[in-house]
This record gives C-alpha cells, sequence and structure tokens, in this order.
C-alpha cells in the first residue's frame, strides 16, 4: 500500500499555510486550492512535511491516506 497525502477541497478554504511552509510537497493550484506534488509519500522527510502539513491547515482540509 502507498501512503497519499490528500486535499479535500471542500473544507479548504485556500489560506496555503501548507504549500507555504511545506513547498517540497505541496503548491498552489490554479484555483487557488493545494496541489499536492508528491504522488507518493515514500520517504521519512516526506511523511514529516505531510505531517507538519496537516498540522498547520487551518481548515483540517489535510489527510494521509493508505492506498
Amino acid at each position: 500500500m502507498a501512503l497519499r497525502l490528500r486535499v479535500d477541497t471542500r473544507r479548504c478554504y485556500k489560506a496555503g499555510e501548507c504549500y507555504y511552509n511545506h513547498p517540497d510537497i505541496l503548491a498552489a493550484g490554479d484555483d487557488g486550492f493545494p496541489r499536492v506534488l508528491a504522488t507518493e509519500i515514500a520517504t521519512p522527510q516526506q511523511k514529516l512535511e505531510a505531517e507538519q502539513a496537516i498540522e498547520v491547515c487551518p481548515s483540517q482540509a489535510l489527510a494521509l491516506v493508505e492506498e
């Protein structure tokens, strides 16, 4: 199973905290929603970045999921 970072665009209100603080795994999309750059969270550093992005998200729109 692969570990992935998901964005719930219904909850996200485009604060940008995730991609401002974690540009290695997230970027601003053309629509203002965060876009996940890492298709799979494969390294310990990526996992740490993803967990920190989840923590700073004011709308709680980010989640790590196993697929």
